[in-house]
């Protein structure tokens, strides 16, 4: 999509625009591209229609709208999701719907976040480059051919791609920053924890897992160099337009973001 987060949750809030306009435009891409790359395992369609017309009716009562408000973000099929089908990639949760929320879930939607689908996976996040998905693999959006890699796949080719601004994933070994490294995007992750549920605390579909972030478009001033900026680090991800020439396999990149980060109580 043409805006980063920041600016179109600003322009909803400022009427130049509508949730409902931008949850269309989000879907539109999603139509057009996800035959081809299968960077969604699910389209809620109906789903994010409704909250993008909640977070406009909330603007038109004059209510504060959250710092999210109307933005379309793809969220890993890990992340489990009240009332939408969360497969974690598997055909054993094939037809599994989640009775909660994960917390990172909840959270995006108190911050009038809206969410048009759930992406592609490593079955159970085991994986490094998304071919290990029941469903098969997603392909890389500049060259279908190539992996994107994993096991965070399909949330790395929603940025990419140009179907959403942000995306969710969850990184143990790399299953954000080697996506991120292989499609262009920017992948920050910080920690991890050890989990001896196959479901952590937290609604997250992992063994072990990190916590969970997002993908979202980055623009280095070098190679390997990110300059943080008026429009860096907002909820999990970054402003700024693509990387024009990503490289395809250009390693990963290890950056100490935690000073920027926004967190939502």
């Amino acid at each position: 999509m043409a805006d980063d987060v920041i600016a179109i949750a600003e322009r909803v809030r400022r009427g130049e625009t509508t949730a409902l306009a931008v949850a269309e435009e989000a879907l539109a891409r999603i139509a057009a591209r996800n035959s081809e790359l299968n960077a969604f395992l699910t389209v809620s369609t109906v789903e994010v229609l409704e909250q993008a017309r909640a977070v406009d009716a909330k603007r038109a009562r004059g209510e504060a709208l959250g710092p999210l408000a109307g933005v379309p973000i793809a969220l890993k099929d890990a992340l489990c999701t009240r009332g939408v089908r969360t497969t974690a990639g598997s055909k054993i949760l094939e037809h599994w719907i989640p009775p909660y929320d994960a917390t990172v879930v909840a959270k995006l939607r108190a911050a009038d976040a809206v969410l048009p689908g759930k992406t592609n996976m490593d079955e159970f996040a085991m994986g490094s480059s998304n071919e290990s998905s029941a469903f098969g693999p997603a392909k890389h959006p500049l060259d279908p051919t190539r992996a994107p890699g994993g096991s965070s796949g399909g949330s790395a080719v929603a940025v990419a791609g140009g179907m959403t601004p942000a995306s969710l994933g969850s990184d143990t070994g790399g299953s954000i920053r080697q996506p991120a490294a292989f499609t262009g995007d920017f992948g920050p992750w910080i920690g991890g924890k050890q989990s001896p549920n196959a479901t952590t605390p937290d609604g997250a579909w992992q063994w072990v897992t990190g916590e969970p972030w997002a993908y979202t478009s980055w623009a280095p001033n070098e190679p390997n160099e990110f300059q943080p900026g008026e429009d860096s680090l907002f909820f999990y991800s970054v402003g700024g337009a693509k990387n024009p020439q990503p490289q395809w396999n250009d390693g990963i990149r290890s950056l100490d973001i935690s000073s920027y980060i926004i967190e939502f109580e």
